[in-house]
């Protein structure tokens, strides 16, 4: 027979009850705020773009490649515009307008972040440049570790005026230039079929075949701004070349003495920006801050050819190697530019995993050495 409850066991029976119902009632509701928080900020961090200039017109899987992209880039390359990508920008996700200041951008790299003495590996970094490299997520990441911090600040470079004029020699009787690389046809056709003219400024290069290809299609000089320290000793076509370093073009930039300039080249450059593979500064946006501060010392209208690893099937971080640009990455790439022509083979592989699988193996050489030329035309 069980026994009635005294007066205290009852009570405390039921501050035993009522705390185990609000512990849990308040569990649930904890719950349910978060979510709702979260689809919040979710919803919010989308709709927060709405001001942005033809966000309403793409479609929802655009829009959170977007969200992603203006989400984590630099408050100094703040998005303003974005539109359906041109026919000639096929295989971009979208194409953009920022809002560059150009006093606060480097051509050495202005990004205040982790300083390592040796290039890192993508597990050493912190937690928001991981996000920040990889647009939260959306770019997949695979390794090749490299250390040639060595081209940044050792030898003096020295180019061969003989050599030059081989190559230019070689563009006037209508050949290309052979550097090696898959995509040296495209650089080719792009300025066989738009030759530069005037003053041009080359970012990134330490072996002069594409000054001298510019200089066989009609340019009349060029300012290249290249880490390794250059001399080109000689009184023909050397005389035509002057080489600086980046913390060169950053003083010349700041007292005005650097351009404008009438057109721009990079080729296979500006996909290690950033990657601290040559010693230089960390930062998720250093190829992006490039592009845009040789825009700045552009002449309105001025055309830039721009080589970089493509896959429009998809993007791929390869750290700390370089980067191949696909649909997600290219339109924060040629932000500021028309695209009025891609001259090279277009890729649309949609896997860079090996045949095992692994992404500690990339094997990604096709792509990296294939560089279609991309013709960019300044558009503000």
């Amino acid at each position: 027979m069980r026994l009635p409850l005294n007066p205290m066991q009852s009570h405390d029976m039921f501050f035993r009850k009522f705390f185990y119902l609000t512990f849990f009632a308040g569990a649930i509701i904890f719950l349910k705020f978060s979510r709702k928080r979260a689809d919040h900020f979710r919803f919010k961090s989308i709709g927060s773009f709405a001001e942005i200039k033809g966000f309403d017109q793409l479609t929802q899987k655009q829009q959170s490649d977007f969200a992603a992209s203006a989400t984590y880039i630099r408050s100094d390359l703040a998005i303003s515009d974005v539109r359906q990508p041109s026919r000639e920008a096929r295989g971009w996700m979208y194409e953009i307008k920022m809002r560059t200041v150009c006093s606060r951008l480097s051509f050495k790299g202005s990004y205040l972040g982790v300083d390592f003495k040796v290039p890192p590996h993508f597990s050493l970094l912190p937690q928001d440049l991981k996000k920040k490299f990889t647009l939260n997520g959306k770019i997949p990441v695979y390794a090749r570790f490299q250390n040639q911090k060595s081209f940044n600040g050792g030898a003096v470079n020295v180019w061969d005026e003989v050599q030059i004029s081989r190559w230019v020699n070689r563009t006037l009787h209508g050949k290309c230039v052979d550097a090696g690389y898959r995509g040296d046809t495209g650089q080719c056709l792009s300025m066989a079929q738009n030759p530069p003219r005037g003053h041009g400024v080359v970012v990134g290069s330490q072996m002069p075949w594409i000054e001298a290809l510019a200089l066989g299609h009609g340019a009349s000089r060029l300012t290249t701004i290249e880490y390794s320290k250059t001399v080109c000793p000689g009184s023909g076509y050397c005389r035509k070349l002057d080489v600086i370093t980046p913390s060169e073009a950053d003083v010349r930039s700041g007292d005005g003495t650097l351009g404008p300039f009438d057109f721009a080249i990079s080729y296979s450059s500006n996909e290690h920006s950033g990657l601290g593979r040559y010693g230089d500064t960390i930062d998720p946006f250093g190829d992006i801050e490039a592009i845009q501060k040789v825009a700045c010392v552009l002449k309105p209208g001025g055309l830039l050819y721009l080589a970089v690893p493509m896959n429009l099937g998809s993007d791929a971080l390869v750290f700390n190697s370089h980067r191949v640009y696909g649909p997600i990455r290219l339109p924060l790439l040629t932000a500021n530019f028309d695209v009025l022509g891609v001259y090279g083979r277009r890729v649309f592989n949609t896997s860079f995993f090996t045949s095992s699988g692994s992404k500690d193996s990339y094997e990604g050489d096709v792509l990296e050495r294939s560089q279609p030329v991309l013709l960019l035309q300044k558009h503000f």
